[in-house]
Parts: structure tokens; sequence; C-alpha cells
């Protein structure tokens, strides 16, 4: 059992270390703020009150079955939605999380049934960061790593992948970030203890 965390990468990778259980209100809470959870890469998120999906009919996922996206909520309406304050949003939202939550955790457990949960993390790693491995990054952020993973909900930007330079600071700091695209530092680490290889990811074309 495993409280307060509940970011999709860290099930996946804590699952892989023997947790089984999990309760955090992440799902929900990010969904207030307009943050829809989806399978792309990192961070896995889509911020719906940016001004990209003003004009975007598309609904959040076309492949997921809940209210919100199987009753053709378009993220150009759920924007406008939540610029306007309208609390219809935040609910549509978080049936959607909830949902995409639910068949991450049914995929896992499939998984693990089937004895390949090796195979099924490799596969959402690949997806997750689509640049890769890459072992010239020495240097990972720790906890500034995570924030390109979990972004703050009120406010600022998520890191824009393919910038190997940029600096985060901490407390008496600063340290350099790796590039998001790739996978972090503490990933690898967490899954070389499992037994899990990332080395072999390479980027995508």
């Amino acid at each position: 059992y495993l409280m307060g965390v509940g970011y999709p990468l860290d099930l996946v990778v804590c699952s892989a270390l023997g947790v089984d259980m999990y309760d955090c209100v992440y799902p929900t809470r990010t969904a207030r703020f307009g943050v829809a959870l989806v399978d792309c890469e990192a961070p896995g998120t889509l911020r719906l009150k940016g001004t990209e999906f003003a004009r975007d009919l598309r609904v959040v996922d076309p492949e997921c079955k809940c209210e919100c996206c199987a009753g053709g909520y378009s993220r150009s309406k759920l924007s406008a939605m939540f610029k306007a304050g309208d609390p219809v949003a935040a609910q549509l939202l978080t049936a959607h999380n909830i949902a995409y939550m639910l068949r991450l955790v049914r995929r896992m457990r499939e998984a693990v049934l089937e004895d390949r949960y090796a195979a099924f993390t490799l596969e959402f790693m690949a997806k997750f960061y689509p640049g890769g491995y890459d072992p010239e990054f020495k240097q990972d952020a720790g906890p500034a790593a995570a924030a390109a993973v979990a972004p703050e909900e009120e406010g600022g930007e998520e890191p824009v992948a393919g910038k190997k330079a940029k600096k985060a600071k901490g407390k008496n700091q600063t340290r350099e970030v790796r590039d998001p695209a790739t996978v972090p530092r503490w990933v690898k680490e967490a899954l070389d203890a499992a037994g899990i290889d990332v080395t072999g990811l390479k980027p995508a074309n």
C-alpha cells in the first residue's frame, strides 16, 4: 500500500517494485484545474485551459468511453467551460481522469497475470519518453525531474521536450534538468532494481 502516489508513471514504476495498492487525489484534483490524463509523451497530460485547445474539436481521447469523451465534449468546449468557470467542466474531466486510471491499472493487472509486466513497462516508457534512454545525461534533477512529469496545476508552463540545458533552481543551488523526452535517471534506477532494463529504448523516429 502506497499513500499519496497517483501519477500514472509512478504507478507503473512502483508496481514493478511490488506495490499493488495506491491512494491519491491526483486524478480528481488535477481535473479540477483543467488537466486531462492521456496516453502520450511526458507529462502525459493535456492542459485544456491552454490557448492551443481553443479551436480543437477533438474529444480528449477518442478511445475513452467515459461520460466526457463518449458524450462528445470537445477539447475546445471544455476549454471554454473552464475559462468561464463552469463547474460541469471539472465534473466531466474528473470522470475522464478516473476512467483513464481504471484503464491503466486494468492493463497493468492483466500484464501481471499474464507474466509480461516487464514488456508492458517498456511499452509504456517508450510512449511516455519518445526520446528513449540517453546515457549522455549524467545529471538529473531528482525532484525537479518530477516537475517535468507532474507540472504545477496552478500556473507555470510544462517543460518543452528537446531542451537539454534548462536550469532548475533548488533551495540553494541550480541544477541541470534532463531532456523531459528521455528516461530520467530515477526511473532507470528504480526499474533496474525491478530487473527491467530501459537502456535499450531508442528515440522514436
